[in-house]
């Protein structure tokens, strides 16, 4: 009873605030609520049906029940109530101040980047996840992949040739069968001309829910290959919930990643920032002996509960720290994100930055703090970089 009543305050809060927004880029702002809220909404569904957030095997089904799936609402709660403390009033952002970012190496390298990592093996032929498809090549090139779009969105309104290169390039993912790396490059690019003007939220509820469809109709099919008699299966019998389990593609298998990640805790106590000294370490490079060895990333600690593959953003604070852990990462991703939201406007580097953090999000979010750790570490250089190149002049 007290989830329901904590849940209907997080629903009024949201709708009170979306409702509010001016802008379309107020929220684009409010992506980590929004986000946050939608996976807290995944552990209220969850709970009060009594179902799974993804298929049970032998292992998933020691860690999910009604006291795993209450434990990582509260977390959820949690991480959004700790958002809400330092993500304020909603800041404006000019996303396409056009700089001198080498736009043209830009068109070059998000080619070579989109067809090392997607190949050419496409969902309409079964493609997804065959021997073809290697996550080794990955890596780095989803990075400059991210670097290369945004820098591409900055200078959408200076050059006429961005935007045909960045919907044919958004189409070959998609047909590639990857999503979370396009999924806001997407949004960009339907709603790049009312980012600084004034739209209801009505007016963006039919638009994202036919793009959040498509996502997980691709989601369901690609494994298998795409047929017309398969997307009108899907489409006219989209069944969300079957045997007991919560069908919605990578947001249900995220959630369970935290259920997951709690349990890995209780068995072997707290890690007490182990796992984020671990991206310090292995930031560095590889020359140091093998002293490093027992420090360990939240990898390890996931996969024998049998997770799909990375975790949800704040689990990792969990696995550190607990709810306390999740709250205090919460209010300092908040204060971060709102920050460089702040500093785009006064930096093309940093506007660039801030488009990357929103094209990869989904990544992130719903995969791991590793993501998110390796964008900063881009851009710390990048800025690092042009700093010394202006004290040279």
């Amino acid at each position: 009873m007290i989830n329901n009543f904590l849940y209907l305050i997080l629903l009024i809060f949201c709708f009170k605030r979306f409702h509010n927004h001016k802008y379309f880029s107020n929220y684009i702002y409010d992506l980590p609520i929004i986000f946050g809220f939608a996976l807290t909404s995944i552990g209220m569904l969850c709970y009060n049906l009594d179902i799974s957030p993804i298929n049970l095997n032998s292992t998933r089904q020691l860690y999910i029940n009604s006291n795993s799936l209450n434990d990582a609402f509260i977390t959820s709660l949690i991480f959004v109530f700790g958002l809400i403390i330092t993500l304020k009033k909603p800041q404006e952002s000019n996303f396409y101040q056009s700089g001198n970012y080498f736009h043209v190496l830009s068109i070059v390298v998000i080619f070579i980047s989109s067809f090392i990592i997607n190949g050419t093996e496409l969902v309409l032929s079964g493609g997804y996840g065959t021997e073809n498809f290697k996550t080794e090549r990955w890596g780095g090139w989803a990075l400059l992949f991210i670097l290369s779009a945004a820098n591409l969105i900055s200078n959408i309104n200076k050059y006429k040739i961005v935007k045909p290169i960045l919907i044919f390039v958004s189409l070959y993912w998609f047909f590639a069968g990857n999503r979370s790396e396009i999924l806001m490059l997407i949004v960009f690019l339907v709603f790049y001309k009312k980012m600084d003007k004034k739209i209801s939220m009505l007016k963006i509820i039919l638009p994202s829910t036919i793009l959040l469809f498509l996502f997980d109709l691709l989601g369901r099919l690609r494994s298998a290959g795409i047929t017309l008699q398969s997307i009108i299966n899907n489409i006219s019998n989209p069944t969300y919930i079957k045997e007991g389990t919560l069908s919605i593609s990578t947001v249900g298998s995220s959630f369970y990643t935290l259920i997951a990640t709690q349990a890995i805790a209780k068995e072997n106590g707290f890690q007490y920032g182990k796992t984020y000294l671990a991206y310090l370490i292995n930031s560095v490079p590889s020359f140091i002996p093998q002293a490093w060895d027992k420090v360990k990333d939240i990898a390890w600690f996931t996969e024998e509960a049998g997770t799909i593959g990375g975790s949800l953003l704040y689990s990792e604070a969990y696995l550190n720290f607990g709810n306390m852990g999740v709250l205090i990462f919460g209010s300092i991703f908040g204060y971060f994100w709102r920050i460089i939201w702040v500093k785009s406007n006064k930096s093309s580097l940093t506007n660039i930055f801030l488009i990357s953090l929103i094209i990869y999000f989904q990544r992130y979010f719903l995969y791991g703090f590793v993501y998110l750790w390796k964008t900063i570490l881009l851009f710390s250089s990048l800025h690092f970089l042009s700093f010394l190149i202006k004290k040279s002049k």
